[in-house]
Order: C-alpha cells, then structure tokens, then sequence
C-alpha cells in the first residue's frame, strides 16, 4: 500500500521543519499490506534479499526461492487464520 503522497506535499508538512527530503521520498515508501503473519512472509523476503545483495546466492534462485518460502508461509497463514 502506497503512502499518501497528498498529505507529504501539503503545506501543513512542508512547514514542518526537517520533513523537506521525507516528503521528496515519500513517492517510494510503501507499506505491507494487513494480512495475518505477513511479518513472518516479509523475513523471508528480506532474507533473500541479503543473500542476493551480498552474493551469497545466486540472485535470481535466491530472490525465486525467498518468494517461493513466503508464498508457502502466507498460503499456510491463510489456512491457519483463515484471512
């Protein structure tokens, strides 16, 4: 879920001292969505994403396989809390 981009370029924000280059990126921040255990599908995530950062993996398997273990985690989620 994007952040809103609406209320950063507002003028109530810009006056806020020291925002200036959130505001500038906040275009690029998202937020993960409000699922059941979704902290637990975004470590996978961020794992793979190491191991492909600092070459410990191939990036591409490493990136295939973190999303493949998160996938699994939120189908097992699902069930498991039934959202």
């Amino acid at each position: 879920m994007p952040a809103r981009n609406d209320l950063a370029q507002g003028a109530d924000f810009k006056a806020i001292q020291g925002l200036q280059s959130f505001a500038e990126d906040v275009q690029f921040t998202h937020f993960p969505p409000s699922v059941a255990g979704i902290d637990d599908a975004l470590a996978e995530l961020y794992t793979g994403v190491q191991s492909a950062v600092l070459l410990k993996q191939d990036p591409a398997g490493a990136l295939t396989a973190a999303a493949n273990r998160a996938n699994k985690i939120l189908a097992d989620n699902k069930k498991k809390y039934g959202a």
